[in-house]
């Protein structure tokens, strides 16, 4: 037991002098990719932003050293993090967000687990993580763990915080080392079972037991797994996961995601005590080892026996070239299926070729042993230099051989193709890289042999394995164009393709202009260059196309293609200073630049003066302003200088000044000479002149205007003054002398008066007084007087107040204004104070009734004027002056009656003791009105009875009618009755009159109640007659048609009532007997009158007619069923009819039959009836349209009327045996119009089943 303990003390102390198996680091791509490293997850709470930054800067070194990839600035990090509000720890879509806004293609996010300083002597230590994530996906690519410790600082009497910034330093070069060694470590599947696969990564991988690799297909990942058995260049693994409906399979690629630090981190001090303890037992425990390989000379076989040996050969086929190896693997387990222990011997026996082993140092023989480690004992067999195949003979004690065969093939042709060829360089798009490999003789080599593969640029799978002789590398872009030059490699034998590698879409611009300034003048051109890369920083392909824009100027083209990267344009030059914001885009790339355009030379120069006269005092001054400006009107750049001069030379000024702003301030002085000087500034070629008068102190001559001649006297309203003076030489006198203004007679005030000239000037207002009447003005400037006069007006009318008299007014009946009624209007006219408007203003008068003087001026404010009217009614009188307006009515009664007309209808009554006629009595007066209401009117047999009729000479015709009545717009009604005046018995055979002639008389009183007028003479009497026929109406039939009217919702609707009237032996009673119509609802009318709601009319050939008509307020009544009664009555005979107020459909009410029905395919029919009813439950107007459509079948008719509410629709089948209307369930749809803007009603589907 303590030999094996020895042996594998022996083999652990071997493995560690082993040189290292760790493939160096991938040389780093110039120009350096960039990369977006984020802040730190401050797990371990050191909470020092320097340390962290000591920290996160041993990160960025060690990727730009080992990979070639450069940090994104920090600040401009964090400031897309702060803009998307994302803070550690970052989650995936945080990521995602954050590498799309950047336009990187790879994020490193590092997590600081522990750190700290212990020990005395101090000693500082940190463990720390990094992933990796990379775009498009933004899924992780790979992680990496790593710890670091400081070397004691023996005597240390400085900061703690040295040692651990030391030590955080420390540890992110090493953890961004680890994570760079396992983003190369990339390979293929060899083999592969349910379970597990074996892999190969091409060299000395390095990889350690725990390592979490990634099985790729065209770049996706489809399984995951853990390695358990890591090999010098092959390696175990076990499936940890496996996407849905994917397979392992030889050839797919392999990438590590994460390979395990190869020590443990940062230990206690328990924990380094212990370990040391250990080592030096393992000292002992190998000096013991030795010893017995001396003087033993032989090793004792282990306890365990082996019983199973499984072989494999890494690949099946090796060139005969006398140098090519193959890696032969035996693994051997014992009874149990157990790994043998470690150090059992294993013997490898070949029959052509020699055999090595790998893990020590040997030379090449037929037959070699080999230890096992981990169950696994491997060897090297190299080719001969013939044509052939070798059987190896694998041995271990106790277990049965086990044989693997390699063959030894002539070197032969290699074939490589690539697809595709073209590939952008973006570091991540792939291209599948296929060997053909022939031997000699020309036959494709057997499977599983190994080709290597390289390529000149991008990396590639460093070895495959043919299948069919065909072995497939994946060739990944580098991130810099250019062409690579792939070459596959078996044995002696090689071949060589190529791939052209281009740059990616435009990723950034950079643009520069030339000039960077230059003149606003219209002309100058500038040139604008954008230099466009993409997202690696490589130049684009020529012919990209380039867009321009500026906010300033005119590009002469607003875009342009690339050559060796760069587009160019020109801008030309606008005729506006300012500076151009200039934008070149291509794809997503944007950048911007500007363009100063300064103004051109001077061209114009404008002068002003403040103020524009001076006094020749010999102190006063004027501040001259010169404009100056370029032939575009923009002003000159600041610093241009302009001169000042003057002439005569009465007046200095400053000889020179510079622009600011593009104007230039002198001051002229003036003198104590009076006179007009020029003053002249130049710019460069451009120069302006203007004039400015030096003024003497005294006053020749002084005028005062005013800009209105009249104003009205109210007090407010205004007119400017100007007082203008000038000296003895005509010029404007000088600016501040006095100035005196006032009102010399008249009312009124000045306000707003200049003290002081301005220019020669002063200025005033006169504000007016209250009194008309002519103001005299005055001004007075050194003693010179000037006058003016303004002419006050009166104020116009403001307001008007009317008096009519007298009101009301009455149509006199009698003298020389007899049909007339005459008044008297009175307008008092006042102003905006309240006083009369002057004599003589003109007032308008006019009238809605009768006439009123026209036009009318007033004295002492007020205007009278006449009004006659012959019309009696109500007169609405108009008076208005200027905007002033009033009104007032004046009432016009009629004048006593004068004159009576009168009329009966029907002329002639049954005499039955109950039928009349009506009289109405038109009373007018003078002038043909009617008279005032309530004049009475008597009806009478002309001998002074009221209330009788007059008989005629046989004693028939003896009635009553109404004694008196009153008038009603002139016309007073009485009713002529056929009854005895005598009898009052109904009962009373002598009750009903005597047909014949009955006369009545109509007069009018010419005294009349008050306040009514008395007529100023007798007004004529007037007689009508009705005859009482002796023919008695004892039938009668009635007829309404339509029986049906929209009455219920519908105002107006109307139906004709037919009434046939007979006597007792049913012949037509005579023409123009009276009938008499009512209703119980709605409207009825005759051809007679209407009175209480009870029509006339008269028969003709025994018919009498009328017309109901309807109110359209019985919807929604519950006391109202839709039927209204119609009585009819003609002396002792009555009937009634009846007429339907129906509304639209209802659909409680509304129905069809049948609401299902079956046909046969072929010649199959089924009537629908569809019943209308409103919600009465009675049927709707006839006429009312019916909608139909069906699913199947056709209908005879898709709309139709109603008749009696109803309307039926006939749905017909196919009639063509040979093309029957397909059987199913179907239905057919119907729907009734209701009009009035309402909806149709749509009745329940009906169910059709079409059957064979």
């Amino acid at each position: 037991m303590m030999g094996g303990l020895l042996a594998r003390a022996g083999m652990m102390l071997g493995l560690l002098l082993l040189p290292s198996a760790v493939p160096s680091a991938t040389p780093k791509e110039e120009p350096a990719e960039p990369v977006a490293l984020l802040p730190v997850l401050d797990r371990a709470k050191v909470r020092a932003p320097d340390l962290l930054t000591e920290f996160r800067g041993g990160i960025a070194v060690a990727l730009l050293r080992e990979r070639g990839w450069r940090a994104l600035p920090e600040r401009e990090v964090e400031e897309i993090l702060e803009r998307l509000e994302a803070r550690p720890p970052f989650k995936p879509k945080a990521i995602a967000r954050v590498g799309d806004e950047l336009g990187v293609a790879r994020i490193v996010v590092p997590v600081l687990l522990r750190a700290g300083v212990k020990g005395k002597p101090p000693y500082g230590f940190a463990e720390a993580e990094v992933y990796l994530y990379e775009a498009p996906s933004w899924a992780l690519r790979a992680k990496a763990r790593a710890s670091a410790k400081t070397t004691p600082k023996a005597g240390f009497k400085g900061e703690r915080r040295a040692i651990l910034a030391e030590a955080l330093r420390l540890c992110g070069e090493r953890v961004a080392s680890e994570l760079v060694k396992t983003v190369s470590l990339v390979g293929r599947v060899y083999a592969s079972t349910e379970e597990e696969f074996l892999l190969g990564l091409g060299r000395a991988d390095g990889l350690r037991s725990g390592a979490e690799v990634e099985v790729l297909r065209n770049g996706k990942v489809v399984a995951r797994g853990k390695v358990y058995s890591p090999g010098l260049r092959d390696s175990y693994a076990k499936v940890t996961w496996l996407a849905e409906g994917e397979r392992i399979e030889r050839g797919l690629s392999v990438r590590v995601v994460y390979n395990p630090p190869p020590s443990p981190p940062v230990r206690p001090k328990k924990r380094i005590a212990r370990e040391r303890k250990w080592l030096r037992w393992l000292m002992w425990g190998l000096l013991a080892y030795i010893a017995y390989r001396v003087f033993v000379k032989r090793e004792r076989a282990p306890a365990v026996r082996a019983a199973q040996i499984e072989a494999s050969a890494s690949t099946s086929t090796i060139p005969a070239d006398g140098q090519s190896t193959a890696l032969i693997r035996a693994t051997v387990y014992d009874e149990m299926r157990n790994p043998v222990p470690d150090g059992t011997p294993v013997t490898f026996r070949t029959d052509k070729g020699t055999l090595s082993p790998c893990r020590s140092r040997g030379g090449w023989a037929s037959s070699v042993t080999v230890r096992t480690l981990g169950g696994v004992a491997e060897a090297l067999l190299k080719s001969p230099t013939e044509p052939g195949v070798a059987t190896v003979r694998i041995e271990a004690p106790g277990a049965p051989p086990s044989y693997t065969r390699v063959e030894f093939a002539s070197p032969g042709a290699i074939e490589v193709t690539a697809t595709p060829n073209t590939l952008p360089a973006d570091g991540v798009s792939q291209a599948v890289i296929l060997a053909m490999v022939k031997t000699a003789e020309g036959s494709a080599v057997r499977d599983l042999t190994r080709v290597e593969f390289s390529t000149t640029l991008g990396t590639i799978t460093p070895a495959s394995y043919t299948s069919g002789g065909v072995a497939q590398a994946i060739l990944t872009a580098p991130t810099r164009p250019g062409t690579a030059t792939v070459t596959a490699r078996w044995g002696s034998s090689s071949a060589s393709t190529t791939v052209e590698f281009t740059s990616g879409p435009p990723g950034k611009i950079s643009l520069s202009v030339s000039p960077l300034e230059t003149v606003a003048d219209g002309r100058s051109k500038v040139t604008l260059t954008a230099t466009v890369s993409d997202a690696m920083g490589n130049l684009v392909q020529d012919g990209t196309i380039v867009t321009f824009s500026s906010t300033l100027g005119q590009l002469l083209s607003t875009s342009a293609t690339t050559q060796n990267g760069s587009a160019s344009v020109q801008l030309l030059a606008p005729t506006i200073p300012g500076i151009a914001i200039i934008t070149a885009s291509s794809g997503k790339a944007k950048a911007t630049a500007t363009v100063s355009f300064l103004p051109g030379p001077p061209r114009r120069v404008e002068i002003t003066l403040d103020p524009p006269s001076l006094v020749a005092d010999g102190t006063s001054t004027s501040r001259v302003v010169a404009k100056v400006s370029d032939e575009f009107g923009n002003p000159v750049q600041d610093g241009t200088t302009v001169t000042f001069s003057v002439d005569p030379q009465i007046a200095t000024i400053t000889p020179t000044a510079t622009t600011t702003g593009g104007e230039a301030i002198a001051t002229l002085r003036a003198g104590t000479t009076p006179g007009r000087v020029v003053i002249t500034a130049k710019a460069g070629d451009a120069s302006g002149q203007v004039t400015l008068v030096i003024s003497g102190t005294t006053a020749a001559r002084v005028e005062l205007t005013t800009d209105k001649a009249s104003l009205p006297a109210d007090g407010q309203s205004t007119c400017a003054l100007r007082a203008y003076a000038v000296d003895s030489e005509g010029n404007p006198l000088g600016d501040g002398t006095p100035v005196s203004f006032r009102i010399v007679s008249g009312p009124g005030s000045i306000r707003d008066a200049d003290l002081a000239l301005k220019n020669g000037e002063a200025r005033a207002t006169y504000v007016a007084g209250l009194d008309p009447g002519t103001v005299i003005l005055e001004v007075e400037i050194t003693g010179v007087v000037a006058r003016t006069t303004v002419e006050l007006l009166p104020l116009p009318a403001s307001s008007i107040s009317l008096a009519v008299e007298p009101n009301p007014v009455r149509i006199e009946g009698t003298g020389p204004a007899a049909g007339t009624a005459s008044a008297t209007v009175r307008a008092m006219v006042r102003d905006q104070r309240g006083r009369p408007v002057a004599d003589g203003t003109i007032v308008e008068f006019s009238t809605t009734l009768g006439t009123v003087t026209s036009a009318v001026r007033t004295k002492n404010g007020e205007a009278v004027a006449s009004f006659v009217s012959s019309d009696a009614g109500t007169a609405l009188i108009t008076a208005k002056s200027g905007e002033a307006q009033a009104q007032i009515t004046l009432t016009v009664l009629p004048g006593p009656a004068a004159s009576v007309t009168a009329r009966v209808e029907p002329p002639s009554i049954p005499a039955d003791g109950n039928s009349y006629a009506v009289v109405e009595a038109l009373v007018l007066d003078i002038a043909g009105n009617p008279v005032q209401d309530g004049t009475v009117v008597e009806f009478g047999d002309g001998q002074g009875n009221l209330g009788r009729t007059e008989p005629d000479a046989n004693g028939g015709g003896n009635g009553t009618v109404t004694p008196k009545a009153a008038t009603t717009g002139g016309v007073a009604r009485a009713f002529i009755v056929s009854k005895n005046p005598d009898v009052q018995d109904p009962q009373d055979p002598n009750f009903v009159s005597k047909p014949g002639t009955a006369t009545v008389y109509i007069r009018v009183p010419q005294d009349q109640p008050d306040p009514l007028p008395d007529s100023p003479s007798p007004v004529q009497t007037v007689v009508v007659q009705v005859q009482f026929v002796s023919k008695q109406p004892a039938i009668i039939n009635v007829t309404v048609e339509p029986a049906n009217i929209r009455g219920l919702d519908v105002a107006g609707a109307t139906a004709k009532v037919t009434a046939m009237v007979y006597d007792e032996y049913h012949t037509p009673v005579p023409d123009g007997t009276a009938v008499y119509f009512t209703a119980t609802r709605g409207m009825i009318r005759g051809n007679g009158p209407t009175v209480g709601g009870v029509a006339t009319s008269y028969t003709t050939g025994g018919i009498a007619t009328a017309t109901i008509y309807s109110d359209g307020e019985g919807l929604g009544d519950p006391s109202f069923n839709g039927w209204v009664q119609i009585t009819v009555v003609s002396g002792k005979a009555i009937k009634t009819g009846w007429v339907i107020f129906s509304g639209p459909a209802d659909e409680t009410e509304s129905y069809l039959h049948p609401t299902s029905v079956e046909i046969p395919s072929v010649n199959g029919k089924a009537v629908i009836t569809v019943v209308a009813k409103d919600e009465n439950g009675n049927p709707v107007v006839d006429g009312t349209i019916v909608h139909a459509a069906t699913e199947v079948g056709t209908l005879d008719a898709t709309e139709k009327g109603t008749v009696g509410g109803v309307a039926t629709f006939t749905i017909m089948t196919s009639t063509d045996p040979a093309n029957p209307t397909p059987t199913g369930t179907y239905h057919a749809y119907f729907s009734i119009e209701r009009g009035r803007g309402m909806l149709p009603l749509q009745l329940p589907p009906v169910e059709i089943r079409v059957v064979d």
